[in-house]
């Protein structure tokens, strides 16, 4: 039983594509087919989910669904017509958010009201919901460019959804975004849908996969398949009836129905011996502080990381996880404590050898984009004084990692989001260095390069490097030693992922019934507690297992829903960061 939106298989398709070729010359030598021969239906009210590794053609078919390329073969109609007769009927969200940072949250989402003609009355009401349903009042008067990535990523949605538009695009629309904003964001798009809105986005993501009616698998420009979540996971790969949601989409990746198998890069090419004794503190944050103007980024943050280990920084967009990076590597003076690195202190910023033993990632890339590739490897081996040999063992790793076409004579700023984060990531570590200070390295990057970016982590951890991870992911936090969470500045808790677990006394009761549950379950439990995901209504419920199922069925059997069936399952590390966050609850595990 879904909880999506179901579409009319009876009504003609709304969005129709016939032989759809596009190329993309990058230079006079190299071309890139980006879409080959694809064919496409769409029925209204749709939640169309496009699947695939990077490169697949992704963002290409949504640019052409949205008229912002012009296809070199091919037709794209919209209600019959071609998409330019229709655009002010689609809402686009793109990779790069499309949102003005010099304006405030709320003068981004006014402009866009004004540009749709909407009144102030109807304007000013739908923008206050949207403030209000994804999270962002709080940060509503503050310029674009001083809130987190997780939110522009927000704000850019609350853009596409405000003028009610019948045709929604979105490109990774909830990349960066914590689980709470992410739900937030999925109850709006199946409303949507379920009022008439179609919808094709494009995700990496296996929860959001289970969210869409029908999703495409793409590879090479081409579709390989077209099914429902449960008709591709079928069809595609044997999935063990104790796999969680969090990997079928990899299972499906790995596929060889699908050849959307991808060759995983070579294991790193360590050339030094460890430095260091795990166990050994590598990073001391002391009652760290920062504010900018009157917002107060980080207050009184203490932890600690030992050589040897990864520890995971993670919580909801604006919560200190890159200002605290930063006061780390000695790019930002604190207010008030102390931080230490590598036996140094880093308030007043580092000395250069200290610098030299530190591999830092942060959001704003540190490449030169006018140079090539090899100029930016160049430079970095010069910097931390490499041997010809070792660089050159580590440039080859590099262009397996990042799958150059042109090798190292590619031009940084012509190489897209995914291989720029690839591309920093790899200068980040090539050096080998005693601390790791990495903030998001695998956003924009499919979940096979996840992967294969965890296992080179876990290699230096096991060579004594301290890592520490900032991430929006609780899937990559699951594989860290420890976990640090944070919200509005705090940290909440730190522990192991099983101590974090265990230190909850909740379990997640997930109940197979219709829609209605959800407004039948809220009424007795706190919101937040619960939601809809892959055809199941999903609640957070405290105490031990076995209590919470024979009393939420028997609410819902008095409210005349029907349940197919009914299940406990212990929390995620998602689970507890929600109950933290929208609870809070200050919990300290040591």
């Amino acid at each position: 039983m879904s909880t999506s939106a179901t579409p009319n298989t009876v009504s003609p398709p709304i969005i129709v594509v016939r032989g759809l070729n596009h190329t993309y010359r990058k230079t006079k030598k190299i071309r890139v087919e980006a879409l080959q021969a694809i064919e496409l239906e769409i029925r209204q009210g749709e939640i169309f989910g496009l699947v695939g590794p990077d490169g697949a053609g992704k963002s290409t078919l949504l640019n052409a669904l949205s008229g912002l390329i012009h296809p070199n073969e091919g037709t794209v109609t919209l209600k019959g017509g071609p998409p330019k007769d229709s655009r002010e009927l689609i809402g686009y969200v793109s990779q790069s958010g499309g949102v003005y940072e010099d304006l405030t949250v709320v003068e981004n989402l006014t402009y866009v009201a004004g540009l749709h003609r909407i009144g102030s009355e109807t304007a000013e009401a739908r923008i206050g919901e949207l403030l209000t349903r994804l999270q962002l009042e709080q940060v509503a008067g503050r310029l674009v460019k001083t809130i987190g990535g997780g939110r522009r990523r927000m704000l850019a949605l609350a853009a596409a959804l405000l003028p009610d538009s019948d045709f929604l695009f979105l490109d990774e629309p909830t990349t960066a975004i914590d689980p709470m904003s992410r739900r937030a964001c999925w109850e709006l798009l199946s409303e949507r849908a379920r009022a008439g809105t179609t919808i094709v986005l494009a995700t990496h993501f296996a929860w959001e996969v289970d969210q869409c009616t029908r999703i495409a698998f793409m590879s090479g420009g081409t579709i390989r398949r077209i099914g429902t979540p449960a008709e591709m996971l079928a069809r595609m790969a044997e999935i063990k009836p104790d796999t969680g949601t969090a990997s079928q989409l990899r299972a499906v990746f790995d596929s060889e129905i699908a050849e959307l198998k991808k060759d995983q890069p070579p294991p790193f090419p360590f050339t030094r011996p460890p430095r260091h004794t795990s166990g050994d503190v590598a990073i001391r944050a002391t009652e760290l502080t920062k504010s900018f103007g009157n917002f107060e980024a980080v207050q009184g943050i203490t932890f600690e990381v030992a050589y040897g280990e990864i520890f995971g920084l993670t919580g909801e967009s604006g919560t200190g996880k890159t200002t605290i990076l930063r006061m780390l590597a000695g790019l930002l003076t604190p207010e008030d404590g102390s931080c230490e690195i590598a036996g140094e202190g880093s308030n007043n910023g580092l000395k250069y050898e200290s610098r030299r033993c530190i591999g830092y990632l942060g959001q704003s890339l540190t490449l030169f984009g006018e140079l090539t590739v090899d100029d930016n490897l160049s430079f970095l081996a010069g910097i931390h004084q490499m041997s010809p040999a070792e660089f050159e063992m580590k440039r080859q790793w590099i262009y397996e990692l990042v799958s150059l076409q042109r090798g190292g004579k590619t031009l940084v700023q012509s190489l897209d989001a995914a291989d720029k984060r690839r591309l920093a990531f790899a200068a980040a570590v090539m050096h080998e260095p005693e601390v790791l200070l990495l903030d998001g390295p695998t956003s924009s990057v499919d979940p096979l390069m996840r992967h294969a970016v965890l296992d080179v982590l876990e290699g230096f951890a096991a060579r004594g490097t301290a890592v520490l991870l900032a991430t929006p992911f609780l899937t990559e936090a699951e594989k860290c030693n420890r976990v640090g969470l944070l919200t509005d500045g705090r940290l909440l808790a730190v522990g192991t992922p099983a101590e974090l677990k265990f230190a909850q006394d909740a379990h997640v009761v997930e109940f197979d019934a219709e829609t209605s549950a959800v407004a039948v379950l809220r009424k007795i439990l706190k919101p937040w507690r619960v939601w809809a995901v892959g055809g199941r209504v999903h609640a957070i419920v405290d105490g031990p297992e076995q209590t919470g199922a024979p009393e939420f069925s028997n609410r819902l059997f008095e409210a005349g829903i029907a349940i197919e069936s009914v299940q406990t399952r212990p929390l995620s590390l998602e689970d507890v960061s929600v109950l933290l966050t929208a609870g809070g609850r200050a919990v300290t595990v040591v």
